[in-house]
């Protein structure tokens, strides 16, 4: 009996893949939306957004400006996010905007922008997933750090 209890604690849990787990946090981030206050949301759906393209793919999003992301994705191109950037920019952008110039924004427009986000990470994180185990999205290892003047 306890070797079977043994064994059964033992086996490995599977992990969430990352487009699961970031669809499970925007859905989740529908409580910040606020039309009054729409830092908060725009805050944490940019946050989910950013990591889950760092878990996903070889790029580095999270803790850089939207402009330094864009324009490293201009140098990936063979990065299925290539296809993404107008989108990305766009929706970065309003981010931006929600956080440093304090837009406000209607409840419309922030389904709007968790429907963009969920749609985004539904379709790259499902392709990024079908990579055979061992094989990397295509695209180069690393993201070359912007050094500063």
């Amino acid at each position: 009996m306890a070797f079977l209890l043994w064994k059964c604690l033992r086996r490995p849990r599977r992990a969430v893949p990352p487009w699961r787990l970031a669809l499970e946090k925007l859905a989740a981030s529908r409580t910040l939306m606020d039309s009054g206050n729409a830092q908060p949301f725009t805050h944490a759906v940019s946050e989910i957004v950013r990591s889950f393209i760092e878990q996903s793919f070889p790029v580095r999003a999270a803790h850089r400006t939207t402009s330094e992301f864009l324009h490293d994705l201009v140098k990936l191109p063979n990065s299925p996010l290539v296809a993404h950037r107008a989108t990305l920019a766009e929706f970065l952008e309003y981010c931006d905007l929600t956080k440093f110039a304090r837009w406000s924004l209607t409840l419309p427009e922030m389904e709007a922008m968790l429907s963009k986000a969920q749609s985004f990470i539904s379709s790259t994180g499902q392709a990024a997933a079908a990579v055979p185990p061992g094989q990397s999205v295509p695209g180069p290892a690393t993201v070359p750090e912007v050094r500063r003047a």
